[in-house]
């Protein structure tokens, strides 16, 4: 789980820059759109901190988001694969909110996405916060 700095940057950028579907934060109590409508969802599935320094009270996270991109079946790859691009666009190689992001992986596509309402690709992103106490 990420520092709340993290989480509250992401998604205060996603909120900011991304207008193509409703974003889902951590544990929102947000239900999926029933009519099969994208969103997109902010993960935070691994995180590290540490003392940068003995006797100093700065500390360094490192970690990644995954961002998943739930999209309406049956319309290809082509929506998908822009969305996701444009994804990293925006996080790649930024700083914003207290933290650095590094270079976004290409989007994976999910191998269930037989199966459901949604075809879901996702894409992960290191970071780096720094801060101190």
């Amino acid at each position: 789980m990420p520092s709340k700095l993290v989480a509250d940057a992401v998604e205060a950028k996603l909120e900011a820059d991304w207008s193509h579907c409703p974003v889902f934060g951590v544990n929102v109590a947000e239900s999926v759109p029933v009519d099969g409508s994208p969103f997109l969802v902010a993960q935070y599935p691994f995180s590290d901190a540490r003392r940068m320094a003995l006797g100093d009270r700065f500390y360094r996270e490192d970690g990644a988001f995954r961002l998943v991109l739930h999209s309406e079946r049956g319309l290809g790859l082509a929506t998908a694969l822009v969305w996701s691009d444009e994804l990293a666009t925006l996080f790649r190689d930024q700083e914003f909110g207290g933290i650095e992001t590094q270079v976004p992986n290409p989007p994976f596509v999910d191998d269930r996405n037989d199966d459901g309402m949604y075809y879901v690709t996702a894409i992960v992103c290191l970071y780096t916060a720094n801060y101190a106490d």
